[in-house]
């Protein structure tokens, strides 16, 4: 596993490092606001099994996707409901991932067995560039073995990983205690599958003008 320090080789450079491995299909480990996540490209099937087998992780449970920008959806949604566009519009970027109806021809290993797929566009600066800079949805799936707690720094990262991921980007320790939140949005309601750092109040009050 190659390591690279933001603080030591220089932000753009660990960005642009990043980026290339994704790009030639490596797994990375990079810094988000709620823990260290493990990236590779949405549509490189070799790389998301590979991704699946590291994690230990069931088949049928679906990664989470990041994107650099809400244009990327069109290549994973088939439709977008009008309250979609008004949380995503509000609220992204942000640690809150929104479940959407998948589109076609996706990996069963981003889109689970309901045909649903899970996108955010994150708050954290780093995975927000590295999305924008691929410029492609990628998986940003906790870096931790199925069932054991998340990252929250690089050392918790190499104990679970000792190989297996090509890249750590190493951020410092992640601030945030708590996961993502993840909603589902069906006929103009909002549900919470989980709870996390959205609170309910702040999504229901970003949207409370639009439901009424």
């Amino acid at each position: 596993m190659e390591v690279r320090s933001v603080d030591k080789y220089g932000y753009e450079s660990c960005l642009g490092l990043a980026a290339k491995y994704i790009l030639n299909g490596k797994i990375v480990c990079f810094p988000t606001e709620t823990f260290y996540a493990l990236g590779v490209r949405y549509d490189d099937e070799n790389c998301l099994k590979r991704l699946s087998d590291l994690k230990g992780r069931p088949e049928s449970k679906a990664f989470s996707l990041i994107i650099g920008s809400k244009s990327e959806l069109s290549l994973l949604v088939s439709d977008i409901d009008p309250l979609d566009e008004v949380v995503t519009d509000r609220l992204w970027p942000a640690a809150l991932t929104v479940v959407f109806k998948a589109g076609e021809n996706l990996s069963s290993f981003i889109m689970d067995e309901n045909n649903t797929v899970a996108v955010r566009i994150p708050a954290h600066s780093f995975a927000l560039d590295l999305a924008m800079k691929i410029g492609t949805p990628v998986t940003a799936t906790s870096a931790n073995r199925s069932g054991m707690q998340p990252s929250r720094s690089p050392d918790q990262v190499v104990k679970y990983f000792p190989c297996g991921i090509d890249l750590l980007i190493d951020g410092g320790v992640c601030d945030s205690e708590k996961p993502s939140t993840i909603i589902s949005l069906e006929n103009g309601n909002i549900k919470i599958l989980r709870e996390g750092v959205v609170g309910s109040a702040e999504l229901y009050n970003a949207v409370n003008d639009y439901i009424k």
